[in-house]
């Protein structure tokens, strides 16, 4: 987050990456949730250092998934101001005018609605997701539905975290170019990634 502040811009990050982190993140935060439903309901009735001893998991899902998709709305954001729109070449009227700069359109580059695209994607995953799963949480179905929908969840978000990271990895070797992406982001996030996987699987 630091990074994409401190140098105004988040060019080099994938939004293929973005994607599938946040719908990754948001599907593991909502497994965690139904999982550890009983014990949330639960807190109301114990002491608070107990409650937030038991919910450990879930604050750790729900801030993973706050902060990754925090750094898209920050890709959004300090999107690149060059990489928005396309850039029409001037044509001159005759051999003896002087070549000027290319002028800004008002038609939007292919990478900047694929962003917002994908965002919207985003938007829509967390949005239905979450119906699904209080309505579910809400309504207590039988317990075939909840785990059917839970292991949906969890299986969806370990399929996304094991391929988040090639588009980014394409995309950073294609460049050449690391740009707004912080490494020691990367390399914490990277075991952090499996370490969540893992979790999931073992519940």
């Amino acid at each position: 987050h630091y990074r994409i502040i401190a140098n105004k811009t988040s060019e080099g990050f994938s939004p293929w990456y973005l994607l599938l982190g946040s719908t990754s993140a948001a599907s593991g935060m909502l497994n965690v949730i139904m999982l550890q439903w009983d014990v949330i309901k639960c807190c109301k009735h114990v002491k608070f250092g107990y409650c937030l001893e038991s919910l450990g998991g879930v604050l750790q899902a729900t801030l993973q998934w706050a902060f990754f998709s925090l750094i898209l709305v920050f890709y959004l954001l300090y999107f690149p101001p060059h990489l928005k729109y396309v850039d029409l070449p001037h044509q001159p009227s005759n051999p003896d005018e002087p070549l000027l700069p290319p002028q800004r359109s008002n038609v939007r580059t292919d990478e900047w609605r694929l962003a917002i695209t994908l965002s919207w994607v985003v938007a829509f995953h967390i949005a239905f997701e979450a119906f699904v799963t209080f309505f579910l949480l809400s309504y207590h179905p039988g317990a075939d539905e909840i785990h059917a929908w839970a292991t949906f969840l969890g299986v969806t978000s370990a399929g996304l975290a094991v391929i988040q990271y090639l588009p980014q990895l394409g995309k950073t070797y294609r460049l050449k170019l690391v740009g707004a992406i912080s490494i020691p982001m990367m390399c914490i996030q990277t075991p952090g990634a499996v370490l969540m996987v893992l979790n999931i699987a073992m519940r």
